[in-house]
């Protein structure tokens, strides 16, 4: 397990830009939550991928 801590106001702007996040249920925490996980997903694949 990890802990990081991030400001979430901040994290639900990067994760609306980069398209993870509908603007929309920025304030639900679950779809926070799981953008997040997909954002991850997504760069550890491409990282994985240049490897």
């Amino acid at each position: 397990m990890l802990r990081i801590e991030i400001d979430e106001v901040e994290l639900a702007v990067v994760l609306e830009r980069l398209h993870f996040l509908d603007p929309q249920k920025a304030d639900d925490d679950e779809a926070v939550e799981r953008g997040l996980s997909e954002m991850i997903q997504v760069l550890c694949r491409g990282l994985a991928d240049d490897a």
